[in-house]
């Protein structure tokens, strides 16, 4: 009896997990920013640093991340050093070649236009403060490996 009950919880509480991951909030997107569909390439933009931004279906995580980037301190520095990609892997199956497969999502990875990794990658949600720090990372790694683009 005790096992049917704990088995019960456990699987409500699954349930209640996987539920509580809906896709509520809508994503805006600012000029800066681009979806991608495709599963076999990336397109780059030369000069900025490129965002791949992997999210799935019914990840709350990936949508309060979306919500931190639409903050006015964050959507600046996107818009001005940034070419944001968001790739939906519940839609496209694999991501593109080059990247590594996310552990789980939202997972944020940082390239330049020949691909190249300039941090590590962002795995899970970040607030705002961390998000801006994570920025700031990559920002000054992508200043020291083209030191003739800085702005």
């Amino acid at each position: 009896m005790k096992l049917k009950y704990l088995t019960a919880v456990i699987l409500a509480a699954a349930a209640f997990i996987i539920t509580s991951c809906s896709d509520t909030a809508k994503e805006t997107k600012t000029s800066a920013v681009s979806e991608n569909t495709s599963s076999q390439e990336i397109k780059t933009v030369s000069g900025k640093i490129n965002m791949i931004f992997v999210t799935q279906n019914g990840c709350g995580a990936c949508e309060k991340l979306k919500a931190v980037m639409q903050r006015e301190s964050i959507k600046s520095i996107l818009a001005s050093k940034f070419n944001v990609i968001f790739i939906d892997i519940s839609k496209i199956g694999q991501l593109p070649k080059g990247l590594e497969e996310p552990f789980g999502t939202p997972t944020v990875y940082f390239i330049d236009s020949n691909n190249e990794q300039l941090i590590d990658t962002m795995i899970g949600g970040k607030n705002e403060a961390n998000f801006k720090e994570v920025l700031e990372e990559a920002i000054s790694a992508y200043d020291a490996k083209y030191p003739a683009e800085k702005k």
